[in-house]
């Protein structure tokens, strides 16, 4: 269908939300080109579309290594193991096209919106029509999606391709049949090179295969394919590791996670010491200096001891680890655009409390709360995120019958468990439409309902 004949299938108001949307995004693309000239004129050491404090850097790099020298290099020009050449590659091959690396933030713009079409279609099939315009457009508006759409972050491609996997498995499944499993295996396996992260997270593009409306045997072997093609696809990233970093692995970002992030911060919360003291300790009982943790040279060896770590605290650190996730549930969207804003315009300290979440993963109640209750506007936040994060799991009890919806809770779960203490708002946009889909159901539902028994009140007569 053409897209113009799509949209005047939309209802008014939805179209009018898109055109209105699109051009928020698109002034806020060329404010976004302005104030990088500022940037540069104030000596700032990066400049928009690379967001500080975060991978952008690193993206920004690697997408210059591939283009300069024509390698995937690390910043001292060794053979980079920790990122996968998904991101880069497609950060270096638009910005050689269109000239600047804006040229990708337009690409991306473009993504988000069809992320928003691929959304309302999915929530059609399953719900309707209105829950599919409510949520796409609410994602859309969500003001962590258009900044994710300006920076040079990985977040729009692996949610487009995520999102477009699913949309082609629940509309062609049933029609097509294995065709479409290839297709979809294919993106999958592009999705976990633009992302490593999904290698772990296999299960989220399994799921619309194990709820489409075919036979168990089908549904068996569309999950064998899929498997077994993005398997063979990460073989020769496994094979050049081998060969350049010594390590027959797709990536060294689990055992960095853990020994960089995850074992520091639950060490000290058992031992009552610094997290700079247990980094300090995991240095000299590994013997590798934590500029060498990225190399997937010693991925085994830091696993390991890792591993090893976490099997003589089993229960203490699945306790961790799952009060740990619960940011990604709570991730709210303001906060971290708020602190996007002071890092890379105002340049000062975000106005942000310190994590309260390992308070309560040591115990300390009175101190989580403290914090809750000393900075009201996070809190507020935290609590929008909330009252969706409720409304959600009402969307999942009225559509009870129907297995999208528990599909739908199950990627979110598991990709929140996933993160573990590295949960945040990026780890959650992926999943962002699913929950929104949900929460739309459960809050369409509850107006009706409620309506409902406003009309039912009895009108005394007048006299």
């Amino acid at each position: 269908m053409p897209l113009y004949r799509y949209f005047l299938n939309c209802s008014r108001w939805y179209r009018v939300a898109l055109i209105v949307l699109f051009m928020v995004y698109l002034l806020t693309w060329l404010w976004s080109i302005y104030f990088s000239t500022v940037q540069k004129e104030q000596g700032f050491n990066m400049q928009l579309p690379v967001l500080a404090k975060s991978d952008s850097p690193d993206y920004t790099r690697l997408a210059e290594s591939l283009l300069s020298k024509h390698a995937f290099l690390a910043s001292d020009s060794s053979p980079e193991s920790f990122r996968t050449p998904g991101y880069p590659a497609f950060v270096a091959m638009f910005k050689k096209a269109t000239g600047s690396f804006f040229g990708v933030t337009l690409l991306q713009i473009l993504l988000a919106f069809s992320i928003t079409l691929m959304i309302r279609e999915i929530a059609t099939h399953s719900f309707s029509v209105l829950t599919g315009e409510i949520a796409s457009a609410v994602f859309l508006g969500n003001p962590f999606v258009l900044l994710m759409s300006l920076v040079l972050l990985s977040d729009m491609l692996f949610t487009f391709l995520f999102i477009l996997s699913w949309f082609l498995i629940q509309k062609y499944f049933m029609q097509s049949g294995y065709k479409i499993v290839w297709i979809a295996s294919l993106i999958a396996g592009l999705a976990i090179y633009v992302r490593p992260m999904g290698l772990f997270a296999l299960p989220i593009f399994l799921a619309p295969l194990l709820i489409a409306n075919v036979s168990v045997k089908r549904k068996l072997y569309a999950s064998i394919i899929m498997i077994l093609v993005t398997g063979m696809l990460l073989l020769p990233w496994m094979a050049r590791n081998k060969s350049q970093a010594g390590s027959f692995t797709f990536t060294s970002l689990k055992s960095y996670n853990l020994v960089s992030y995850n074992l520091p911060i639950f060490l000290s919360l058992e031992k009552g010491t610094s997290i700079e003291e247990e980094a300090n300790n995991i240095i000299a009982n590994t013997k590798l200096d934590g500029a060498l943790w990225r190399n997937a040279a010693y991925s085994k060896q830091l696993g390991d001891y890792a591993t090893s770590i976490i099997l003589s605290n089993p229960i203490s650190y699945a306790r961790f680890h799952i009060i740990s996730s619960l940011p990604f549930f709570f991730a709210s969207p303001i906060t971290n655009v708020v602190e996007a804003w002071y890092d890379n315009v105002l340049r000062k300290a975000p106005p942000l409390p310190p994590p309260a979440i390992f308070l309560l993963s040591k115990g300390d109640i009175k101190g989580f709360f403290a914090i809750l209750v000393s900075n009201l506007w996070y809190t507020s936040a935290k609590f929008l995120s909330l009252v969706i994060l409720l409304a959600a799991c009402y969307g999942i009890w009225i559509n009870r019958g129907k297995t999208i919806g528990w599909a739908f809770a199950f990627v979110v779960i598991y990709l929140g468990l996933l993160a573990g203490p590295v949960a945040n708002i990026r780890y959650r946009l992926p999943v962002e439409p699913m929950i929104l889909v949900l929460a739309t159901e459960g809050l369409l539902h509850y107006g009706l309902k409620n309506s409902r028994k406003i009309t039912q009140i009895p009108i005394m007569p007048s006299r």
